[in-house]
């Protein structure tokens, strides 16, 4: 922003929001290529685990298709929790701006001359609703997604369970193939969260790194 002739850009209220919607993101970078690594190793082991599964019988697939499941709404909440915080990036920047004036001893003598303290604390605590509540509510959404495909996946291991139970009686499976299916798809729901975790992070993420690219371009233009 420096770089960039002018100062019309420091102005727009829209150039400001993403710049701060960058400056709030900015730090989960840091985290990027230990989050592309765990995910990486979480996808390799979660192979190993699905072979295993339909080596057993391809019923079991069901499961893995459950997991996927739970990643592709994890990515979807990391989008929306994303989208929030674009929305609320005008409130978050306005919050930062008035709590430094309410902060600074330069301005100290003006707020207390012109009786501003009320109007300040007030401002900032409607700022704070109007921010937080949207980002709340897109939270809580997130934590009832992900608590219902916990759900579902407990359901499928309990059916998983019965189904090899059934055919082990008839004889088309053995103790050896139950005793895998139960030490298996604990160790699935496991990648399966951790892969969701990754999923939203790498979300969040890649919408820090589009800004970015967008304030390259910008800037160069």
């Amino acid at each position: 922003t420096c770089g960039i002739p002018g100062i019309a850009h420091h102005e727009r209220p829209d150039i400001a929001d993403r710049l701060a919607h960058i400056r709030e993101e900015s730090r989960e970078l840091k985290y990027g290529a230990t989050v592309l690594g765990s995910s990486l190793a979480v996808l390799a082991g979660s192979v190993t685990i699905m072979a295993l599964l339909v080596a057993i019988h391809p019923v079991l697939l069901a499961l893995v298709l459950v997991g996927a499941a739970r990643i592709w709404v994890a990515g979807r909440t990391g989008r929306a929790l994303q989208r929030v915080q674009r929305e609320t990036a005008a409130h978050h920047r306005r919050i930062q701006l008035l709590t430094d004036l309410a902060g600074s001893p330069g301005h100290g003598l003006e707020i207390r001359a012109y009786g501003l303290r009320r109007l300040l604390l007030d401002e900032v605590a409607r700022l704070h609703r109007d921010r937080d509540v949207p980002r709340w509510m897109a939270f809580r959404r997130a934590v009832w997604r992900d608590l219902s495909m916990t759900m579902v996946f407990t359901a499928g291991y309990g059916g998983a369970i019965a189904f090899v139970l059934w055919q082990a009686r008839v004889g088309a499976l053995n103790a050896g193939d139950l005793a895998m299916v139960v030490l298996l798809i604990p160790q699935l729901d496991r990648t399966a969260a951790g892969f969701a975790t990754s999923t939203r992070q790498l979300v969040r993420m890649l919408d820090t790194v589009a800004n970015l690219r967008w304030l390259r371009r910008y800037a160069e233009e």
